[in-house]
């Protein structure tokens, strides 16, 4: 069999056809792999956080913050100490599906709740706010969650003692 010296043998230009797909395919994967890395909110499995607060009977006092568009506290109403175990148990409860992890100390939605949780030692602030119609709790620096519309209201419209009010 007779083939032309300038065409290329059918074995030759299957070996052709065969490398330009696999550089296709290179190029793609590295595509994913860049656009991936550039992904700043990233999904994780619910399992891998909880919300960490202290033990209920260590909770010497919790505020609720009322943090405004411009970033002040226009509102600090502090919790009945008799409803401390329970709104402690109550947030506790409902760290639901963990979407991503906190890395900062505050969220960038404003307005938003911050919830202080103070012991003998130290303090725990946890955040809640709405987002697209959909309401969440951030740990700063560990996890967000989604968590129910109505512990965000319970908090929003909770009447506790009115430490402060700015407007």
């Amino acid at each position: 069999m007779h083939t032309h010296p300038n065409r290329p043998t059918p074995r030759a230009h299957s070996v052709k056809r065969l490398t330009a797909a696999l550089t296709a395919v290179l190029l793609l994967l590295a595509l994913f792999a860049f656009v991936g890395c550039g992904r700043t909110e990233k999904v994780v499995d619910h399992t891998t956080k909880e919300v960490s607060l202290p033990k209920a009977k260590k909770v010497v006092r919790i505020e609720i913050e009322h943090v405004n568009e411009k970033g002040a506290v226009t509102r600090v109403v502090q919790v009945k100490d008799a409803e401390t175990a329970d709104l402690t148990a109550k947030i506790r409860r409902a760290d639901g599906l963990q979407i991503r992890y906190s890395n900062d100390d505050s969220p960038s939605v404003k307005p938003f709740l911050r919830v202080n949780f103070y012991t003998k030692k130290d303090s725990r602030a946890v955040l809640f706010y709405e987002k697209k119609g959909n309401f969440y709790m951030e740990q700063p620096y560990v996890a967000v969650w989604e968590v129910k519309e109505s512990l965000y209201k319970h908090l929003a419209n909770y009447d506790g003692y009115l430490l402060k009010v700015n407007n």
